[in-house]
């Protein structure tokens, strides 16, 4: 018997109506549709109502959706709705791998990879994705990580080849941001042989799906005579494109330009809005993209003082 109220409740969350989402979808889980109940949780932490969120995703995980106890595990893990508890975080996840559930094998590796909540440790890791690639039918991160641990020898032996393999099948099974890998793998005969207008045609069908790594890639590509394919206004769209979406590249590259005046006119207000929306975004930790920062924060300044002068 189909469930009109979750349908409703559905149509209505895929077209952001979040509130007539948030009612119909409360009546279906209130009859005990868990599916809703894991929607109904998703609606409540988009909405930011963090404690609603985790209530209706441990109900739902308790009546057996393994998904709802990853997203659940998420709150715990970045202590949203409850207190940071990655103990917590950690736990739900494996209940959610006893379930078979591949998104599980995917968030526990995450903690490994990054050490979040445990001691980093890259082999582990590896081992929890390569056991939810094996179960996966629709790509929630572990064979796009795959691809990236054999790309780069990241805690398994370096295999291009396998790279490739694990990206084209994320890509077959719906993942756009594994699109924008494979198309690095077709560009730089990464596992295949080259073929540049293969990988630009992924790259562009990747971009178009929200994935910001793929603009800064066609960014690049038109932004130098690399490919042959220099175009100074593709360029700066991609790259505006990409700030729109917080790619912390994008935004430096764009900063760079601003203040050398290379396809745009120097602008050093403008550079240094750049700047300070890529400090509110990166962690310090990453020392190569904050190098970069410093970099470009030193030329700014050094401008900003001859300006003065």
């Amino acid at each position: 018997m189909i469930d009109i109220e979750h349908e409703i409740g559905f149509f209505e969350a895929v077209n952001d109506n979040y509130d007539s989402a948030e009612f119909f979808l409360k009546i279906s889980a209130e009859n005990g549709n868990v599916e809703s109940q894991n929607d109904l949780g998703v609606i409540y932490e988009r909405k930011k109502q963090f404690v609603k969120a985790l209530f209706w995703y441990e109900k739902a995980g308790k009546n057996g959706n393994p998904i709802a106890l990853c997203n659940a595990g998420q709150l715990y893990m970045k202590g949203q709705g409850t207190k940071l508890n990655y103990e917590k975080a950690i736990q739900l996840y494996k209940k959610a791998i006893q379930m078979n559930c591949e998104f599980g094998y995917y968030l526990l590796g995450r903690m490994y990879a990054f050490g979040i909540g445990v001691e980093e440790n890259d082999q582990i890791a590896a081992r929890y994705w390569i056991k939810g690639s094996k179960i996966s039918v629709c790509d929630r991160g572990c064979n796009l990580f795959c691809g990236y641990i054999y790309e780069y020898g990241i805690g398994v032996k370096k295999d291009e080849q396998k790279a490739f393999k694990y990206y084209q099948l994320a890509t077959d099974q719906g993942n756009y941001g594994a699109k924008y890998y494979l198309g690095k793998c077709y560009l730089e005969g990464k596992g295949v042989a080259p073929d540049i207008e293969y990988g630009i045609k992924l790259c562009y069908e990747s971009a178009f799906e929200g994935c910001s790594h793929a603009m800064f890639e066609l960014a690049k590509i038109y932004g130098t005579d690399e490919y042959g394919k220099k175009n100074d206004k593709l360029c700066l769209y991609w790259l505006n494109l990409g700030v729109c979406q917080d790619d912390q590249n994008c935004l430096l590259k764009l900063a760079e330009l601003a203040i050398k005046g290379e396809m745009i006119s120097v602008d050093l207000n403008l550079a240094h809005q750049y700047l300070e929306r890529f400090l509110e975004l990166c962690p310090e930790e990453n020392e190569e993209m904050m190098n970069k920062y410093y970099d470009l924060q030193k030329s700014l300044n050094n401008m900003q003082n001859i300006q003065n002068l």
